[in-house]
């Protein structure tokens, strides 16, 4: 499985840190993160998938709003840590 860029994953821990935010809202193409303006909605969703795969996000569904967000799991404060620590590096450096 393709693995998504270091920068990309940067910006969507960031942004679910940030908020609650949505997987809609991380595609909306007038975003406030200016810094997703680079990605393709292919390239966001597709690096929310393999996050949420992972274990390093979690959907919290919300049926009040009928909208999922999500939330960093432990993994995936451990997987942060380590990219902003530079242990991991690239893409080819991410687990599985």
């Amino acid at each position: 499985m393709k693995k998504p860029s270091i920068p990309l994953l940067i910006q969507i821990f960031t942004a679910i840190n940030q908020t609650n935010i949505t997987v809609g809202a991380l595609t909306f193409e007038n975003t406030n993160q200016s810094s997703l303006d680079d990605y393709t909605k292919n390239d966001l969703l597709y690096a929310v998938y393999w996050l949420e795969s992972n274990g390093y996000i979690l959907r919290q569904d919300s049926s009040a709003t009928l909208s999922k967000k999500y939330r960093i799991s432990p993994q995936g404060k451990i997987l942060l840590a380590d990219i902003l620590n530079e242990n991991i590096r690239s893409s080819e450096d991410l687990p599985n």
